[in-house]
């Protein structure tokens, strides 16, 4: 009997033997559940063949369009503005520190 472990009998497997062929119906719960697995494996590989396919076109139309990677792409009229300091650099307005704010207050 094949096994995962090379050959070997587990002893979890006995009695999941037991359960699987005492059920008369579990031929076709297996076949339904093989046929969900296989669909689930061909959406997957659709969906990645898709992304694969989105990721050489933009790539593609960077290249031709002269766009560096490093480059941040913005759209038509947006002004690439600096990063915001992080919150430890920008001190609060009313110059309490976040931990001695009333919550209800914010």
């Amino acid at each position: 009997m094949p096994d995962l472990q090379g050959g070997r009998m587990t002893p979890l497997s006995i009695p999941l033997l037991l359960i699987l062929f005492t059920r008369p119906d579990m031929e076709e719960r297996l076949s339904q559940l093989a046929s969900f697995l296989e669909a689930t494996r061909n959406a997957l590989e659709t969906m990645r063949s898709g992304m694969e396919t989105l990721q050489a076109s933009l790539k593609q139309l960077a290249q031709e369009t002269g766009i560096n990677q490093n480059t941040t792409i913005l759209p038509a009229g947006i002004p690439e503005e600096p990063e915001p300091a992080s919150r430890e650099e920008v001190p609060p307005a009313d110059g309490k520190s976040p931990e001695m704010q009333d919550p209800g207050n914010i």
